[in-house]
């Protein structure tokens, strides 16, 4: 490619040709064909070599369909016209989307009225130059006429005919100099006003380019939330499907647990009827023990009687021995015998104090197993009341647990739904990013194409400039030439001053634009930092947020420890039922030892009255021999008689004696066997007692926990409340802001502005929008967490569960030491089931009641969280309206630049045309010029023959 001027802006020398690569062009242009000439400097940075013209070219180079003008100093005018018109058609292939259109209009319209002027006083000039020419017609006539009448004053005429020459001459280059001066002005006036242009377009390009790095992030930022809410809700579905699986495992325990509940109030039932039997039996073995004791006392008065009639019947054989010495030899057979039943007497009255003081051992013991079976009777109540106490707590425990599982059931379908709803609504926002990708990659390549196209015309300015500024050093060689013409300089400068003045109003005109610009740029400021304010208010509920899903888990996790001690009491309550089992096997078999207890009793009274009966016997028998003594002498046979029989019933006694003995050690080891169990039972209680106290430590505990998760959830209900009207606020300030934002952008849209804050707008609830998908993630989080939570709360059930195993275990170790009592008290038994079956009942009732009173709880807390999620999809619909309206305003300014692109077009064509015109007008002048040039020629012809002829 040859260049017609050199990179600093001076022309290339004549005879030499710059030869230089071609310059860049935009994406829709032709390439240029080799050898063709650019009036211009060439690209920079570019390889330059320099040469001799082809022969084809003329020097200078001056492009085809150009007039000439006859002034040799104005051929580069004419090519810098030629140059600048191909710079404008140049331009107006490129100046389609920019804002500055309305200014350019107002610019061109200035300058058309400039122009019309201009030609209006080139025309006055025009006819004041005629009227001149007529004048001088005139004046040579007069000088004709004078010549005819006056001889010899030729000279003077030729002095007027140069003095005209003169006129002539210096009014031609006082046209010219004006010509040349509007044609300067208006170039300054164009190339300032492309320099504004191109300072405007360079300010859009960087916003422009900030801008869409801005949008390009936040659509990557967009799509990467959306496969994060994608993988948040599979996790949603996930752990609705487990939650599931939880709830009707749940559901099995719950049965099983109920079942249990059921078991272990039977089994209550039970040993209330034992304890009510054993109480009985202990009564009844008081007043059996009372009875012995007063038998007992009624057989040593017996002892006592016998021992004095002895006594007597010793006293009255002394007295027969005196009175019947002849009958000593008969008795002393009778005396050794009688001596024998003494000695007998004896060992058995030794006996029998030895008895009396075993029965005051036994009375001692019988005492203390009273005071220790009241003891243990009140032990076992205060376990049993415990225990009852336990167990409606778990049985409410249970209730509210399966409340909790409905709940969760049920927040699972409304989860499932909201899951499906939030899918739809992300395909949708998909579909609406995918569309603004493509927008936005659309407007990158046309910001592209402007980029080169604004480059290129700063390199097509950057020569004008260069070529301006030939035209200034050229421009002060002329004034140098032309200070003799100072009149019409003066003029000029007043014309200069106008244009100044015009100057001045134009630059008011843009200080208030860059007014306006600046009075935007501060709202647009202000809408800024609302919007970084709203930014932190909606981090600060995202943080709520996320400690409410932190406290959900919480919940969540409590739920999965009472499901797990929910578990463990199930386990228990088995134990507990195997456990009873075991102790009514006890206490059948303590009713059978009872039940050998009264029966040996019974052979024991018997016993004492066949004693007592023979002590009666004997009695009559020491009558009778009282009897027989007073008639010893007439019936010594009948006495001897009656000492047989009585031998004989000595003998019956002893053998009585040593029976009663025998029965006596027997009771004895049955009661130290029963003092043995009585002090392995109070171990045992005392273990039970123990453990009571740990599973009431326990219980405490538990329900400290659970005060405290109340508190939780209540501050947690609080918290909601703040959040929820925080939430209200700013959704009424949001709406407030954006009604703001609306008036703004349609104000805004006439100015130049408009698609700026609008794409800040957009990118501020891009961010809003980003900022609620995080919201929406985190609660998200939460409910996850709540989920935890709510598996901790199984956990605890199951420890729960575990504990009412070990209860059910103790228990199961109650039962085996009481099995043996059952059998003896069967129909107690059946009066303290029918009991507890009330009490379980009631049990029941209030565990169900508690039950449902938690499940209220909980479901008023998923409701909630149910409206804060309604909620959060209200504002994010009114965010997404917002943006389709944002997008609807994006769509009419984009229709407002192309409707101000085709006005500016237009412009240009018109502005192109009237440089034609002008053009026209120019060269009309110029033929003027040229023929007034021919008239004056043969003006000057006709002077001459004129003189000739003088």
């Amino acid at each position: 490619m040859m260049y017609t001027v050199l990179p600093d802006g001076s022309p290339v020398p004549q005879g030499i040709a710059l030869y230089a690569p071609p310059p860049p062009l935009p994406n829709n242009s032709r390439p240029l064909t080799p050898g063709t000439v650019v009036y211009g400097p060439p690209p920079a940075g570019a390889p330059m070599v320099y040469g001799p013209p082809p022969p084809n070219f003329s020097i200078p180079f001056i492009p085809m369909g150009v007039l000439h003008c006859n002034v040799p100093e104005h051929h580069n005018l004419e090519n810098e016209v030629s140059r600048l018109e191909d710079i404008m058609q140049h331009l107006k292939s490129k100046k389609r989307e920019e804002r500055w259109m309305r200014a350019s209009k107002r610019q061109s319209e200035k300058e058309m009225e400039e122009l019309h002027h201009n030609i209006d006083d080139l025309l006055q000039e025009k006819k004041s130059l005629e009227c001149e020419v007529e004048e001088l017609h005139r004046t040579v006539q007069k000088r004709q006429q004078q010549k005819d009448f006056i001889d010899g004053n030729v000279e003077s005429l030729m002095t007027e005919l140069e003095i005209e020459k003169s006129l002539k001459h210096h009014e031609d280059i006082v046209d010219e100099i004006e010509c040349i001066e509007k044609t300067l002005l208006k170039r300054r006036s164009e190339l300032r006003e492309a320099d504004q242009l191109l300072a405007e377009a360079e300010s859009e390009l960087s916003c422009t380019k900030e801008k869409t790095k801005n949008a390009v992030e936040k659509f990557t930022d967009a799509k990467r939330s959306l496969l994060q809410t994608e993988s948040d809700a599979e996790e949603l579905e996930r752990r609705a499907q487990e939650t599931a699986v939880n709830l009707v495992k749940a559901d099995q325990q719950l049965r099983s647990l109920q079942a249990d509940a059921k078991d272990l109030e039977q089994h209550k039932i039970k040993q209330e009827e034992i304890l009510k039997e054993i109480n009985k039996i202990v009564a009844a073995k008081d007043s059996d023990f009372q009875c012995l004791s007063k038998k007992k006392e009624k057989l040593t008065e017996e002892l006592q009687k016998l021992q004095k009639d002895t006594e007597m019947a010793e006293r009255n054989e002394d007295h027969h021995l005196q009175v019947l010495k002849e009958s000593e030899v008969l008795l002393q057979a009778k005396r050794a015998e009688l001596e024998k039943l003494k000695s007998q007497v004896t060992s058995q009255q030794q006996e029998m104090a030895v008895l009396d003081r075993q029965l005051g051992h036994k009375k001692e013991e019988l005492h203390l197993l009273q005071g220790s079976m009241v003891q243990a009777k009140a032990d076992l109540q205060e376990a049993l009341r415990l225990g009852e106490t336990e167990v409606t707590e778990k049985c409410n425990h249970i209730r509210e647990v399966k409340s909790l599982l409905e709940e969760l059931s049920f927040q699972k379908g409304e989860l499932n739904v909201q899951i499906s709803e939030r899918k739809t609504q992300l395909t949708l926002i998909k579909q609406e990013i995918e569309k603004e990708e493509e927008n936005l990659q659309v407007v990158l390549r046309q910001m592209s194409k402007h980029k080169t196209e604004l480059k290129n015309i700063l390199d097509m300015l950057q020569l004008e400039n260069h070529e301006l500024q030939g035209l200034k050093l050229q421009h002060d060689q002329r004034v140098s030439e032309l200070e003799k013409t100072q009149v019409a300089v003066l003029e000029e400068k007043l014309e200069l001053e106008n244009l100044q003045q015009i100057s001045q109003q134009q630059k008011g005109e843009i200080e208030w634009q860059k007014q306006l610009l600046e009075r935007d740029k501060r709202e647009i400021e202000r809408m800024t930092a609302e919007s970084r304010a709203l930014q932190s208010c909606v981090e600060c509920l995202s943080k709520e947020k996320e400690d409410l899903q932190e406290k959900c888990d919480i919940w969540e996790k409590k739920l999965a420890q009472t499901k797990r001690v929910l578990a463990a009491a199930e386990e228990n309550s088995k134990m507990e039922q195997s456990n009873l089992e075991k102790l009514e096997l006890n206490v059948r078999k303590l009713q059978q030892e009872l039940d050998q207890l009264n029966r040996d009793k019974l052979s024991l009274h018997n016993d004492i009255s066949a004693m007592q009966q023979q002590l009666q016997e004997k009695r009559e028998a020491v009558n009778s021999l009282q009897e027989e003594l007073a008639n010893v002498q007439d019936h010594l046979n009948l006495a001897k008689q009656d000492l047989l029989h009585t031998t004989k019933h000595q003998d019956v006694l002893l053998s009585e004696q040593t029976r009663l003995q025998k029965d006596i050690s027997e009771w004895a080891n049955r009661f130290e066997d029963c003092q043995k169990e009585e002090e392995t039972k109070q171990q045992q209680l005392q273990v039970l007692q123990n453990e009571i106290e740990e599973n009431k430590l326990k219980l405490a505990q538990q329900e400290m926990m659970f005060q405290r998760l109340q508190k939780e959830r209540e501050s947690e209900e609080s918290k909601l409340e703040t959040s929820k009207v925080t939430l209200k606020e700013q959704q009424h300030q949001l709406e407030k802001e954006l009604t703001d934002q609306k008036s703004k952008l349609d104000q805004v849209l006439s100015k130049v502005l408009a698609a700026e804050e609008r794409v800040r707008t957009l990118q501020e609830e891009e961010r809003w929008c980003e900022s609620l998908e995080k919201t929406l993630s985190q609660t998200k989080r939460q409910l996850s967490e709540r989920e935890q939570q709510l598996v901790e709360k199984s956990g605890e059930l199951l420890a729960l569960q575990k504990e009412a195993d070990s209860m059910r275990a103790d228990f199961s170790l109650l039962r085996n030491q009481f099995l043996t009592e059952r059998k003896k008290a069967e129909k107690q038994v059946a009066s303290l089931k029918e009991a507890l079956k009330i009490q379980r009942s009631q049990l029941e009732k209030n565990l169900l009641q508690a039950k449902r009173a938690e499940l209220e709880k909980l479901k008023s807390q998923v409701t909630s969280q149910q409206q804060e999620m309604a909620v959060l999809d209200r504002q994010l619909g009114h965010k997404k309206e917002e943006l389709h309206l944002l997008q609807g305003s994006m769509v009419q300014a984009k229709a407002d630049l192309q409707e101000a692109l085709r006005l500016g077009e237009t412009e240009v064509t018109e502005k192109c045309n009237h440089i034609r015109e002008v053009k026209s007008l120019l060269e009309e002048l110029s033929f003027q010029k040229g023929e007034l040039n021919v008239q004056i020629s043969e003006r000057k012809t006709q002077l001459t023959l004129i003189k000739q002829e003088i």
